[in-house]
């Protein structure tokens, strides 16, 4: 045989039994997964321009499983980024004096009732809510900040209050 024939036999052969091939990488993989990742790494640092290259392909083939490409085609990708956006964003602001008045108030044992349902809040079921949600574009300021009960708070999380509030209709 000759070099030329060897490779077309090579080649025939890996088409014909590339499927179960592929099949038992992906068993072995499932049965491996703690080895695979340290072979993988071990390989990405011997060879970072393929490895590089390799990622680079990929993400330009999947734009939609890369974390860029979500958090653009997706939108729960983009209401969870707009979420941890306004948290981190609560968290950097100095808060008012204002707003520092309505958490004491919040964590006093004063009787409060809660915002949406009216019902009456001991300390320790009450939270300081978001009236519009820090994700939908909302401050951290005190005119949109609200004393609401445990059940309301976590029932509306991120909705806008308009949503929240015809829902709750409905469900009464």
């Amino acid at each position: 045989m000759t070099r030329e024939e060897v490779k077309a036999y090579d080649a025939a052969r890996y088409l014909q039994n590339r499927p179960r091939k592929l099949e038992q990488f992906r068993e072995w993989k499932a049965k491996n997964r703690g080895r695979h990742r340290a072979l993988s790494m071990r390989w990405q640092k011997e060879h970072p321009k393929e490895s590089r290259a390799i990622k680079a392909a990929y993400k330009k083939r999947h734009p939609e499983k890369t974390r860029a490409g979500r958090i653009r085609t997706s939108t729960a990708s983009l209401a969870s980024h707009a979420a941890r956006e306004g948290a981190r964003r609560a968290k950097t602001q100095k808060p008012t004096p204002a707003v520092l008045e309505i958490y004491r108030l919040s964590a006093s044992d004063v009787e409060l009732t809660c915002h949406w349902c009216s019902a009456i809040t001991t300390r320790a079921e009450r939270h300081v809510d978001h009236v519009l949600p820090l994700s939908l574009g909302g401050s951290h300021e005190a005119d949109n900040l609200a004393i609401a009960c445990r059940r309301c708070n976590l029932t509306k999380g991120r909705l806008h209050p308009e949503v929240f509030v015809e829902r709750r209709r409905v469900a009464i």
